[in-house]
């Protein structure tokens, strides 16, 4: 799921994010990790996919609008703040579910 790499034959997730239950399907598999890096990046995918960086950087765009548009970037550093700015742009809202409980035998 990470974002596209450069080059012939390449996976580019964000062309095959057509609808919102694809869209919803594959955020909530890139936050199932708890990994922020993966979860930019998908947010990325769907950002490509749907309005495009640039729409997502002036529809979230402050006096920091740059700096906002480098928060999904790889080595962005994007606060709480900045992603529910960007989920809004995308028509989005963050949700929250209990983790499935483990095994206790695999503690």
């Amino acid at each position: 799921m990470r974002n596209a790499a450069k080059g012939p034959n390449k996976f580019n997730p964000a062309e095959c994010l057509t609808d919102e239950e694809t869209i919803v399907a594959f955020l909530n598999e890139a936050a199932r990790d708890n990994d922020p890096a993966f979860l930019k990046s998908a947010l990325s995918d769907v950002a490509r996919s749907t309005i495009g960086m640039s729409a997502l950087a002036r529809a979230t765009t402050g006096a920091g609008g740059e700096n906002r548009y480098k928060a999904l970037s790889q080595n962005g550093n994007a606060d709480l703040g900045t992603i529910i700015k960007f989920l809004d742009a995308l028509a989005l809202r963050m949700t929250f579910s209990p983790r499935e409980q483990r095994d206790s035998t695999h503690a």
